[in-house]
């Protein structure tokens, strides 16, 4: 009767066990999930950031020479100059980030 109770206890602490494992395993595929999800969001975040800051110092080297091609025309080669080293820095900050 004893090794049947002990039996008995040994089944139902299995299956706990069991369970338990099982329920383990399945969190861990569901916070693995999430957490691919999440690094895919920021990834995607930081993609579109990347592209967004390099499209705007591309916008402000144009407008940067743009400038310069005035003041080239119009003789002003001082601001020349500061539109050139304003468009390289931009150009430069485009293409390192």
């Amino acid at each position: 009767m004893l090794r049947n109770h002990s039996n008995c206890m040994s089944n139902d602490l299995n299956e706990l066990i069991a369970r338990k494992d099982k329920l383990e395993g399945e969190l861990h595929l569901e916070l693995s999930s999430d957490y691919n999800e999440l690094m895919k969001n920021l990834s995607e975040s930081f993609r579109d950031m990347h592209e967004n800051s390099v499209q705007y110092y591309k916008q402000k080297a144009n407008e940067e020479l743009d400038k310069m091609e005035k003041n080239i025309q119009s003789g002003n080669k001082l601001s020349a100059i500061n539109q050139k080293l304003l468009a390289d820095t931009y150009l430069s900050f485009a293409t390192t980030i």
